[in-house]
């Protein structure tokens, strides 16, 4: 939900607020955009961050478990460490809703897809995150465009914008 949020706080900054115009200040509305868009950013970043890495240690924590009664549709899946007796309760799981094909396959994909998509989630609002940390002070620059008014103090503006075509 934050990399939801956060996204849709960069795409508002993007359309609504597309241009900084020099000697303006950026107003109070930009301001609080550009803060909420921040403190959402670094809040997905925490959150696809456990995420993946809760996933992640579910799914090596799974890897190492050993599911009984195996093959059987009704029923409740109970994983224990390899090597454990089948009465011993110590260091097991139990997944109640669940029978053991469906821990052993449908879990065990949906785990890798989590911990896949919040690591790219990771990536994506990290990066984000970065952009706003990096261009946190700076301004776009204006130059001053040349006209064909000829002004006497400034050097730039005696020049011919565009140079005429010689006579032959």
């Amino acid at each position: 939900m934050p990399l939801l949020m956060s996204g849709s706080f960069g795409i508002c900054l993007l359309c609504c607020f597309k241009e900084e115009y020099p000697g303006i200040s950026p107003g109070f509305c930009l301001s609080a955009t550009k803060v909420v868009s921040v403190f959402l950013a670094v809040s997905a970043t925490i959150a696809c961050v456990s995420a993946c890495v809760f996933s992640a240690m579910h799914l090596s924590r799974l890897m190492g478990l050993e599911c009984t009664p195996a093959r059987v549709l009704n029923a409740t899946c109970v994983c224990r460490p390899r090597g454990e007796p089948p009465n011993s309760f110590e260091g097991a799981v139990r997944y109640l809703d669940l029978n053991c094909p469906e821990v052993e396959g449908i879990l065990t994909i949906l785990l890798i897809f989590s911990c896949t998509c919040n690591g790219l989630g990771v990536l994506i609002a990290g990066c984000y995150s970065y952009l706003h940390w990096s261009t946190r002070y700076k301004r776009p620059k204006y130059i001053q465009v040349r006209t064909n008014n000829i002004s006497t103090h400034n050097t730039l503006n005696n020049r011919p914008i565009y140079k005429p075509k010689e006579e032959r």
